[in-house]
């Protein structure tokens, strides 16, 4: 009996010394046996059977960032990691309803950032693109147009108040309309001349405010020669002419064609949303050069402008005329000469450019 107690007295000891090494396996869990992906999403179940393993229970862990740098939960694997229900401060927590897996790392925890998400945008349907307007189209000036029967005169500048005065009464007489390209200095100085001329029906265009050669100025002094003009424009003739020319026939003559070869000269005219207009028959250059003007007797300089512009004129032509003593004291036969060759001059908005 001493011996049988004794038997069953080592067997109860080693039973119970085994339940409690089997104890102590089952709170335990090798470093190693950790993912090092990072730590998985999911719960632990309890212990099995087989005391020397955790059944884990996973999905794919996310990646962990921090700073633009990718991460693991914990680089430390100097102690292993322990099964706990208690979020520790270095726990993360990839899903609320997951058991934790709780450490004492050395590394400072790593709190996750939410995964990027791709910005996506949908594609905006196909619009049409907007037509391209005057303001930003490059446009070379205008010398000639096609007509069979129809031409167009045009007067410059506008400092000699006497030839303003006979050039209006002859083309009243004559009921005949001209696009005049003032420039901005005297439309102040002549403002009575310029109403009398719209309420004929003339039209007034920009010629600059100083006629200056615009080539030899710089881009911003451009702008400003042809945006003074219109201030001069708008304190003699009205906001409204101006608004209406600017949309309506918003032509700009270059101070003695200067520029119209000039891309930069080009570009600056078309971005304030005005088309350039030159001329293919004039008077200086084919005969008030030629002449000596203070002391040649001012008849045969005159005969001759007469002479030579009706000769030149020609249906679709543009001619080219000034507001001095030259070019409108014979103003009345140039208009004969026009009208014998079955030609009628109109305004330059009326030939749709």
């Amino acid at each position: 009996m001493n011996m049988k107690h004794s038997i069953t007295r080592r067997f109860i000891s080693l039973f119970l010394l085994l339940l409690w090494l089997a104890g102590c396996s089952a709170t335990a869990i090798p470093v190693a046996n950790i993912p090092e992906a990072g730590l998985p999403e999911g719960s632990f179940s309890s212990a099995s059977s087989n005391t020397n393993d955790v059944q884990l229970l996973t999905t794919p862990s996310p990646t962990l960032q921090t700073d633009g740098y990718e991460s693991s939960p914990s680089s430390d694997t100097t102690q292993p990691s322990k099964i706990s229900s208690d979020q520790g401060s270095s726990v993360i927590s990839p899903s609320p309803a997951a058991d934790i897996i709780s450490a004492t790392p050395a590394t400072p925890s790593v709190t996750p950032l939410p995964s990027p998400v791709p910005e996506t945008t949908t594609a905006p349907e196909s619009t049409p693109k907007a037509e391209n307007t005057k303001s930003t189209e490059l446009v070379y000036p205008i010398n000639s147009f096609k007509n069979d029967s129809v031409l167009c005169l045009t007067f410059d500048d506008g400092g000699n108040k006497k030839s303003v005065q006979k050039a209006l009464d002859v083309l009243e007489q004559y009921d005949v309309k001209c696009t005049f390209f003032v420039v901005g200095e005297y439309l102040l100085t002549h403002a009575d001349l310029w109403k009398q001329a719209i309420e004929q029906g003339h039209q007034i265009c920009n010629h600059t405010q100083n006629h200056k050669y615009l080539t030899k100025l710089s881009t911003d002094e451009v702008k400003k020669q042809v945006l003074a003009w219109e201030t001069s424009a708008t304190e003699v003739l009205g906001a409204d002419y101006v608004q209406i020319m600017k949309e309506e026939f918003p032509y700009l003559r270059l101070p003695g064609g200067d520029g119209t070869r000039s891309k930069r000269i080009m570009q600056v005219v078309a971005e304030l949303g005005y088309t350039p207009v030159g001329w293919n028959v004039e008077s200086y250059y084919a005969v008030l050069r030629n002449y000596d003007l203070k002391n040649d007797p001012l008849e045969d300089i005159t005969d001759s402008v007469a002479a030579h512009i009706t000769k030149r004129a020609s249906a679709g032509s543009i001619i080219l005329l000034h507001f001095n003593p030259y070019d409108t004291t014979r103003l009345d036969v140039i208009l004969d000469g026009i009208l014998a060759k079955k030609l009628t001059m109109e305004l330059l908005s009326e030939q749709g450019f």
